[in-house]
């Protein structure tokens, strides 16, 4: 992760919400791929490809506190991403025999990618939200000041009248139109990765693609 503003205790409220940046969080990351690799091996325990008692203990296993985030951390320095140190750590506890099924037929990027659109999906809705609630004080206040008179501006000067109800007006507009792209763009950002190592699903074989249908709606 690269050092970024919003992540200054002192200048982060200016850049995103502690909400946002909360669930951007190293804490948050981690929870969301081992969620993954639990709903993988639960997909997988449902077309028979996983017991269901090692399914349920990966599931068991797959909490951020049972991690050794230290060790991680070591593994990604070396490695350049976290998910093998994860892998081996969610092995460690769940067991030996859970440990031979985890992450089958996926590779990192699929863990990754999958882990980004879940936290997308949580903020879609978030900034959903906001935008709702903004643009409805923005339509009271247009409502409610639409008679109200004030001096326009141009060129940072006074100039014809108008009246503060239409500048709430202005101001609510692009709001609309911003969750229209946001309810647009879900359905194709917010998809499923899953191709295993070269993106073929090799190692799965034929139940690859049901597989990947499966993991979809275990995360659903």
């Amino acid at each position: 992760m690269s050092i970024h503003p919003a992540d200054s205790q002192v200048f982060g409220a200016l850049y995103t919400t502690d909400e946002i940046r909360t669930l951007f969080s190293d804490h948050a990351h981690l929870q969301l791929m081992v969620d993954i690799e639990a709903a993988l091996a639960s997909a997988e325990s449902k077309l028979a490809l996983v017991p269901a008692r090692v399914a349920d203990a990966i599931g068991r296993a797959a909490r951020v506190e049972n991690l050794r985030l230290d060790y991680i951390a070591d593994s990604t320095r070396r490695v350049g991403y976290p998910v093998v140190a994860l892998v081996k750590e969610l092995g460690r506890i769940a067991g030996d025999e859970a440990a031979r099924y985890i992450h089958l037929g996926a590779t990192t990027q699929d863990i990754l990618d999958t882990a980004l659109v879940l936290q997308l999906r949580r903020a879609f809705a978030i900034v959903r939200r906001d935008l709702v609630a903004l643009a409805r004080v923005l339509a009271d206040r247009a409502a409610r000041f639409r008679d109200t008179p004030m001096a326009a501006r141009t060129h940072l000067q006074h100039a014809v009248p108008t009246t503060f109800g239409l500048k709430c007006a202005v101001w609510a507009s692009p709001l609309v139109a911003h969750l229209e792209r946001l309810d647009q763009a879900a359905p194709r950002i917010l998809v499923v990765q899953l191709g295993g190592a070269a993106g073929t699903l090799a190692a799965l074989g034929a139940d690859g693609p049901a597989v990947a249908e499966a993991l979809a709606r275990e995360l659903a």
